[in-house]
Parts: C-alpha cells; sequence; structure tokens
C-alpha cells in the first residue's frame, strides 16, 4: 500500500513539474514577445487597462448571468475553426499589404477568446450543465491563464496596430 501511495505522489509531481516548466516557458515567451516590441509603454499599459476592464466585466457577467453557456462547447469549437481557416486567408491577403482583414481577424479573436473565458469561468463556478470537479482546480485556473493572456495579446496587438 505504501508503494502504490508513493507511486500516485510521484505521478503528481510529474504533472505539476510538467505544469510549472509550461508556465515558466509561457511566460518567457510572453516576456521576449513584449520586451521586443516598439509600441511603447504607454501601448502595453493601455491594453493592460482594456484587458484588466474586459476580465472583470466578463467575469462578473459569467458569474451572474442565468444563461447557461458550458453547453455552448460545439459552437466554441466551430467558431475556432472558421477562425483558424479565416487566419490563413487573412495571412494570404496581409502579404499584398491589405491589413483590414488582419483586425477583422483580430476582433474575432477577441471575441472567441472573450467567450472562452465566460465558458471557462461558468464550469468553474459551476451549478451549470457541465462543470469541473474541486480536485480539477489547477486545470481550470491554467484555462482562465490562457485565455486573459491570448485576451491581452489581441489587445496589445489592436492597439499596437492603431
Amino acid at each position: 500500500m505504501l508503494w502504490k501511495c508513493s507511486t500516485q505522489l510521484s505521478n503528481q509531481s510529474h504533472r505539476t513539474l510538467h505544469l510549472y516548466i509550461g508556465n515558466v516557458l509561457h511566460g518567457w515567451n510572453h516576456y521576449k514577445l513584449l520586451c521586443f516590441r516598439n509600441d511603447g509603454l504607454q501601448t502595453v499599459l493601455v491594453s493592460l487597462g482594456i484587458c484588466v476592464g474586459v476580465v472583470f466585466s466578463v467575469s462578473i457577467f459569467a458569474i451572474q448571468t442565468r444563461f447557461d453557456f458550458t453547453g455552448c462547447g460545439g459552437f466554441l469549437f466551430a467558431f475556432s475553426m472558421g477562425l483558424f481557416m479565416f487566419g490563413f486567408i487573412a495571412i494570404i491577403f496581409a502579404s499584398t499589404g491589405n491589413s483590414v482583414l488582419y483586425t477583422v481577424y483580430a476582433w474575432l479573436a477577441a471575441v472567441l477568446f472573450t467567450m472562452f473565458l465566460v465558458y471557462d469561468t461558468q464550469l468553474i463556478i459551476g451549478g451549470r450543465r457541465h462543470e469541473i470537479s474541486a480536485e480539477e482546480y489547477i486545470y481550470g485556473a491554467l484555462q482562465l491563464y490562457v485565455d486573459i493572456v491570448y485576451i491581452f495579446l489581441i489587445i496589445l496587438n489592436l492597439v499596437g496596430r492603431s
């Protein structure tokens, strides 16, 4: 029995180690991205302020609304795939100097990740059709982290381009 408990503890520590390593690499990647942008500190701070406002208001909405967004997983997947295909078209037309499609793509991505934030918040809060268990708190925190980081990066690109 002691050997089985130590094996389970070892598996859990490997998952936690992978989570830490993934977060450090993710953070380092975003650090490099922010350091080598030519937008300036004011653009980053404006984007951060907009992101904080969006995340706060959307989280309050997700907690208070009676509509269940946890059943919208299929719609979010389809929207993600459509945005993925639209991204290829935007890349092709961006090479011709047309930046309007890139701006439309960024706005659609911002809407998508805002909807993912509502979806993931309701999954974590629970009491809906689908929910994550209390033991999966690390997974839930990681979902919110990824949503918030992508919302910030998309807003930074939109503010930096204008």
